[in-house]
């Protein structure tokens, strides 16, 4: 199979997999809701199960955005700059050229 084939098929099984995620997710709040009506009533119900959603997409917002630091750029010493020319010069001199 091709590494498109390959690649496809990931991607469809990841979609397939979402929809089944979110499909549970759906029947879950939707019998917690049941729950929760048969006990306190529809109305304040709706507002726990809203209340935890917000709740919920609030603490995946938070950490989603979280700032990941940049990495201190590495120092360069005199011989790394040694061996950065040398390898450029081999380079250089290894490659076939034409003089016109």
């Amino acid at each position: 199979m091709s590494r498109i084939g390959r690649g496809l098929r990931v991607v469809g099984g990841g979609l397939l997999a979402g929809v089944f995620l979110v499909a549970g997710f759906g029947f879950l709040t939707a019998a917690g809701y049941m729950a929760l009506a048969a006990e306190w009533g529809a109305p304040w119900a709706a507002a726990a199960v809203g209340a935890g959603l917000l709740v919920l997409g609030a603490l995946l917002l938070a950490a989603m955005s979280g700032r990941h630091p940049e990495p201190p750029p590495k120092e360069v010493t005199v011989a790394d700059l040694i061996s950065a020319f040398m390898t450029g010069l081999k380079a250089g001199r290894s490659t076939d050229r034409k003089d016109d």
